[in-house]
């Protein structure tokens, strides 16, 4: 059974949850789920 593909709105969390586990909490989370935006905002309209 295939992994269900992670929804659009979440990946950003997805992605600061994975950099917060190794950095520790801190101010940098939302930072993390910005990014999380902008870089699929780039994919989607790259696409």
């Amino acid at each position: 059974m295939a992994p269900l593909p992670i929804p659009l709105h979440q990946s950003g969390q997805y992605v600061g949850a994975i950099r917060l586990g190794r950095t520790g909490p801190g101010i940098h989370e939302p930072l993390y789920f910005l990014q999380g935006f902008f870089v699929i905002s780039l994919n989607l309209a790259s696409n």
